[in-house]
This record gives C-alpha cells, structure tokens and sequence, in this order.
C-alpha cells in the first residue's frame, strides 16, 4: 500500500465514524485532487453525501472531471450541485 492510500484509508474511515468531522473531510478532499478520478469519484460522492452544501468539494469534484475532458459528468455535477448548493465560486 502506497502512503498516499494509506492517507486515502485512514481518512476515509475517520469520514465514515464521524462523517461530519470537517478536519477529515479536508484531509480527504486533498488526497482526493492527487488520485485518479476512477479513484477520487466514490470519495468525492462520500464528502458530498455528508457536506452537501460545501461549494470547495462541488468545485474539486467537478474540476476532476474537467481534468480528464469529462464533460458529460462534469455537466452533471454542475446540474446535481446546483440544487443544494447556490454559491458563487460554482459560477
């Protein structure tokens, strides 16, 4: 196991014992930016799940996808976090 999923494992299951704690939300959100996108989606789903109205986490998880020339899923994202989360750096 690399440092960087050890980092992605702990974290996530501090998310999932305490799924609001922010300290853990952030550290899993940077280990986030630095994984593939196959990998970095289902994490990023997770933190949304908990933080629905974090515009940080909408903008990471779409610019991910706009990284890899996804531009169905980051319409998507665009459409999905629109409706909970009406913050200016989404526009």
């Amino acid at each position: 196991m690399t440092p960087t999923e050890a980092t992605t494992a702990s974290d996530t299951e501090t998310v999932v014992v305490d799924k609001y704690n922010i300290e853990a939300a952030e550290t899993l959100a940077s280990t986030a930016q630095y994984l593939p996108i196959a990998q970095a989606a289902p994490l990023y789903e997770q933190l949304l799940s908990s933080f629905p109205t974090a515009a940080k986490f909408w903008k990471q998880y779409a610019e991910a996808h706009m990284a890899v020339n996804n531009d169905d899923a980051t319409k998507q994202i665009f459409s999905h976090c629109l409706l909970n989360c009406l913050q200016v750096p989404l526009w």
